[in-house]
């Protein structure tokens, strides 16, 4: 099973995170962590000269953390992490095409991507998930 999860750093994600895993490993396959960027928040000129440049580092930083749990729980799995630039949902659309996934995993604040997804897309809670065993989960056919 191919399982794209969309990661930003954020606890939801986190969380999608660690149930892309776990689903990765139920049917041997492979996990993609991506990350898009949206340039687009840096159009406005009160952003500073320097704030795109720092909030790009800061999300390769964020991608890092992503390898490094990866790397902690994915043991045996095919795995990478990704990071690109334009309309998060847009993106997100079009790697999981492009890669042939199986399995979207979002955070709830992607949930709309259930609408447009070319597979199905499971929505993981951390909220949720500290209060169950699993985490909560949407999933869309």
């Amino acid at each position: 099973m191919k399982v794209l999860v969309a990661y930003d750093a954020s606890l939801d994600s986190k969380a999608a995170l660690k149930y892309g895993i776990q689903r990765a490993h139920e049917f041997p396959g492979e996990v993609i962590a991506l990350h898009v960027f949206p340039s687009h928040r840096f159009i406005d000129d009160n952003a500073g000269p320097h704030a795109e440049e720092r909030a790009r580092r800061d999300a390769f930083h964020r991608l890092d953390e992503a390898r490094e749990f990866i790397r902690a729980t994915g043991k045996g799995l095919k795995a990478s992490a990704v990071f690109t630039v334009g309309n998060v949902r847009k993106e997100i659309i079009s790697h999981a095409s492009k890669e042939d996934v199986d399995l979207i995993v979002v955070p709830p604040s992607l949930k709309a991507l259930m609408d447009s997804a070319c597979c199905l897309v499971d929505v993981v809670s951390a909220d949720e998930e500290a209060d169950a065993v699993a985490p909560a989960i949407l999933t869309r056919a």
